[in-house]
This record gives C-alpha cells, structure tokens and sequence, in this order.
C-alpha cells in the first residue's frame, strides 16, 4: 500500500497568532513619549533589523506558492524551498498551530519521499507539538515506513519485521491514527497472518468506524483467514463476516474493483452463485483481464452456464494450462462428458509440475466413468503412488483403491469437508456397484454437508440428478 491510502488530514487546531502580527506590522510608532521610551524604542528596533528586512506577508504568499507548484509538480526540491519558508515564518511566530501543521506536514512529506536529513526535525516538531495537534497529525514513523515501503515495492524484497516495527512505532507515537492499523493489517496479510489483520482493522474501526477502508480490509482478512484453513466451511461466520464488511466497504466505495473480486469469492463460498455472477460479470466489464476472466468463468459454471464458461476458460488455456484444463475437466463431468472430462484431466497432468492429491482423485471418477473401473484404479494408484499425502488423503486413497471400509472411512472424518469428501466417494461406490438407494443417501449426506465450492459437493449433486 502506498502514500495515496492514507488519508489527508485538515488541520483540526489553527490560531491567529501570525495574522495578529502582521497587521501589527504596519502600524506607526508611538508619538510624544519621554526620552528613556524612546531609548527603549530604538533599541528595540535596532533588535528588530533581521525582522524588517523580510515583508511576512510576501513570505508567506511565497511559501504557499512554493507548496502549490510542489504538489503539481511533485517536486522534492520544491517542497524542500517550501520548508525553508515556513521555517522562517515560524521563526516569526513560534505559537501559530497553522504554521506548526504546514511545516510538519512538509516534513512529513519530505521523509516519506526518502529527503536527507529530515527525520530529526520531523521528530522534533512533533514532540513540541501541542497535544490536540499532534492528535491531528500523521506519527513520524509512519513517513519513514511508507518510505521504505515504496522502496521495498521497487524492489520485491520485503523487511517485514522492520516494517511492521515502523507501524508499532506510528502507534506509540499517535494511537488514534487509523491509517497506520491499515498498513499494519496490510503488512500483516502479505505475510500471511490473517487473524492478526482482523484484530487490527477491528483497532482501526474503534477509532474510525465510518471508514470504508477499514470496512474493506476486515472483509479482506477474513476471507483470507477463511482461505487459509484445511476446512473453510468450519468457519461459516467469518464467512459470513466477510460479506458484511465487504458490502458495506462497497456501499460506500462502489468503483473499488479489489472489493468487486472480494465478493466474487466471497458470495461463491455462501452458494449465492447468482450475486456472485454479477459482481464477476461487472468486475469484467471494467477490468477485462486474466483474473476477472478467470472470475467470471467460474462463476457461469456455478450457475450452469458451461458452454460460455469453457470459451473464457479456453482463453486463458495458453498461458495457464494446468489450471484451466482442470476447470475444464471439471465443467465437462458435470455435463455427465465423460471422456471429455478425462482428455482434459490428461492435459492437466501433462502441464502440471507438481500434481495435486485431489486432482488425481476428482480426476479417478472421470476416468472410471470413460474407461471402467480396472483402467481408472491403474491410473490413480500410478498418479498418487509417490505423492505426498495426508493421513485423511492416504485414507481415501486406500478407499479408492479398494482396501477400507465406507463405515471406516466415514468414521475418521473430522470435519465437514472430510465428511463431504467421505459420503461422496462412499456414494460413488455404491453407485458402481449398482446400488442406487444407497448411493442416494451417501450422496445426499454430501450435498448436507453444505460444503458448496468442493468439486464432491457438486458432483453429489450431479448424480442424485440423474
């Protein structure tokens, strides 16, 4: 994340101190006063010389000017000009809030842009602040992570301790600032600690609860929490938490894409596939890319719209190949396509460098439907031989493969997904073996389950169709 997500603050303490002087300034002096008045009057001028050669007003019309061209120009040298003039007006009246405010801003400004020797008069003008104003302003740290940030962004290369260091910092320094716990749950998702990002925008929200930012990384971290466990439908309240943070983020935010292919995922996980065809279908038309295309052909399978899926699938199959055979595969069983099915699970093994478990198990119902049993059986036992396998994988592989029981099977699920997994293929069996009354209730226990974006929950479904 970068300068522009952090919000632009206006001065929220600002006082008369330096107009008060300059109107003084053109005032004529005192007439008809005694000798020692006038002693004391031109001393007083004579200390008064390094004022009366600056005209404060002109200063200040320069300064602001200075601070003008240095936005449009984003020019460093221009804002360095610029601190050089609040710092003399400053000088001028030390007490003014709205010269305070300028001048930390521009400091702040020049250490986030990476300027020499900034960060001590940063820090300094901080601590000097008065409490409500440096309540208003943005902490010292958070300039000097967003400078590193971007360099960190240039070269791919991330020191996220020192990073998320800078950001405790920004706490200590300005708890209130609602950005920095923005960043923070940002750094905290790139690294891949979910629940610590949603502790952090729930901080954010104490502080700003009208924030649709802070609406959106919530919906963000859950989802990403969700996605980070072996059985998402065991947390069918963060997902759940997801989309109402999500949709309020969008309420408020509508043109934000990132939220738009958030929600796709999102209302996919709840079995809303027709919401989450919409989202896919208006997060294509404004970024007609390789995700939203991606996006939008998973969510036309969800609502059966296979023949438009394949196409945006074959789109993508050049240069993703692997994945997109499968998703072919997967389209194509679910037409009851069998030898289709399995040319394009043929596909996927030929471009996949590291095959998964699951695939050669999705793919060992597709061969066994185009080719029987003995044929299907070979191919799996060959595919999953060496591969790594979970003690739940090794189980439904020795199922598959004829060497456990169903009841066993079903016996050592744990979770839902397993359950779904178990009942399916437990079904599956039965159906082969023709017995279809029973097939039927393995089948149906899957599609209870609610374990909607499984390929098993779907494929349940399928058969009890037919």
């Amino acid at each position: 994340m970068s300068t522009p997500f952090i919000r632009r603050l206006i001065p929220g303490v600002a006082s008369l101190v330096l107009s008060a002087w300059l109107a003084g300034c053109g005032q004529a002096p005192v007439v008809g006063a005694d000798s020692a008045a006038q002693d004391r009057a031109a001393s007083d001028a004579a200390g008064r010389d390094t004022f009366t050669e600056i005209d404060p007003v002109q200063l200040k019309k320069d300064a602001d000017a200075l601070m003008q061209r240095a936005g449009k120009e984003n020019s460093v040298a221009l804002l360095q000009d610029a601190a050089v003039a609040y710092e003399q007006l400053l000088q001028l009246a030390p007490e003014d809030n709205s010269l305070q405010y300028q001048l930390y801003d521009i400091y702040y400004r020049l250490a986030a842009s990476g300027a020499d020797n900034v960060e001590p008069r940063l820090r300094a003008l901080f601590a000097t602040l008065p409490a409500p104003l440096r309540e208003a302003v943005r902490p010292p740290s958070l300039a000097l992570f967003l400078q590193r940030y971007e360099k960190s962004e240039a070269s791919k290369q991330y020191d996220d301790d020192s990073l998320v260091g800078l950001l405790l910092a920004a706490m200590q320094e300005q708890p209130t600032e609602p950005a920095t716990y923005l960043l923070l749950a940002d750094s905290y998702l790139r690294t891949r600690h979910p629940a610590l990002a949603i502790a952090t925008v729930k901080q954010a929200l104490a502080y700003s609860p009208d924030n649709p930012a802070s609406h959106k990384y919530l919906g963000q971290a859950y989802r990403s929490f969700v996605r980070s466990q072996s059985c998402i439908y065991s947390y069918r309240d963060e997902i759940q938490k997801a989309a109402e943070s999500l949709r309020i983020a969008s309420s408020q935010l509508p043109d934000d894409l990132k939220i738009r292919e958030l929600l796709v995922d999102v209302y996919s996980l709840m079995n809303l596939a027709p919401l989450s065809a919409n989202e896919a279908r208006k997060l294509h038309a404004e970024r007609p890319d390789d995700v939203s295309s991606w996006l939008l052909a998973q969510s036309l399978s969800d609502i059966s719209q296979y023949e438009k899926s394949d196409e945006l699938y074959q789109t993508l199959a050049a240069r993703y190949p692997d994945v997109m055979y499968e998703a072919l595969a997967g389209n194509a069983a679910l037409q009851g396509k069998w030898d289709t099915a399995s040319q394009h699970w043929a596909q996927h093994f030929y471009y996949s460098r590291q095959p998964a478990f699951y695939a050669a198990l999705v793919r060992s119902v597709s061969d066994e439907q185009a080719y029987g049993n003995a044929a299907a059986m070979k191919i799996f036992a060959v595919l999953t031989e060496h591969m790594d396998a979970s003690p739940w994988q090794t189980s439904l592989r020795e199922f598959r493969l004829g060497r456990l029981a169903a009841d066993q099977l079903v016996a050592s699920a744990v979770d839902t997904c397993e359950r779904t997994e178990a009942f399916f293929y437990a079904g599956y069996a039965q159906k082969t073996q023709g017995n279809k009354r029973k097939a039927a209730e393995y089948f149906q226990a899957a599609v209870n389950e609610k374990a909607y974006s499984y390929k098993e929950y779907a494929m349940a479904r399928y058969f009890l169709a037919q």
